[in-house]
């Protein structure tokens, strides 16, 4: 399921890719605009606004059905500090601060809650791109230096470092 979502209107539609790779629209709708990060999860949706000061609520999660119909679930209190968002397809995310290399885990579970994992976690500082791909996989990447880091979320959200290519 491709899910998209214009920051400016709100507006949002969903579709799919068919085993050739063509594209057909399924939903669409309007939801609170300005979110300045959009993951997909599976079916779950994750929107973050890292631009959001004064607010108590700068996220919110929301899942999609199986004809790309999306329902708001759940809004939440964020830290505006995080620079990437990053999902993988069972629900875990990751939130990174490029400046610190600091990182907060945790996963959207099956109604779109969201459940911290225990502890903070290190990434390293300065990645500019970091994408989930696989189940609980990711990779961090330096477009400057051509650096890259991939690795996996363990159950507990503890992050292992398996490669990294020096550019």
């Amino acid at each position: 399921m491709l899910f998209f979502y214009n920051k400016g209107t709100g507006a949002w539609a969903s579709g799919r890719l068919d085993g050739i790779g063509a594209f057909s629209s399924l939903a669409s709708g309007t939801i609170p605009k300005g979110w300045t990060h959009v993951v997909v999860a599976g079916n779950r949706v994750f929107f973050y606004n890292a631009d959001a000061t004064g607010t108590s609520t700068n996220a919110m999660t929301g899942v999609l059905d199986g004809v790309g119909g999306f329902t708001s679930k759940q809004n939440y209190g964020f830290a505006t500090n995080w620079t990437h968002v990053a999902a993988t397809r069972n629900g875990d995310l990751v939130f990174y601060d490029s400046a610190s290399g600091e990182g907060m885990t945790g996963r959207l579970d099956a109604e779109a809650k969201w459940v911290l994992f225990d502890g903070d976690v290190a990434f390293g500082r300065g990645w500019t791109r970091v994408a989930g791909g696989g189940t609980r996989s990711l990779l961090f990447y330096d477009h400057r230096t051509g650096k890259a880091a991939g690795g996996y979320l363990t159950a507990k959200g503890e992050w292992r470092r398996t490669v990294g290519y020096t550019g």
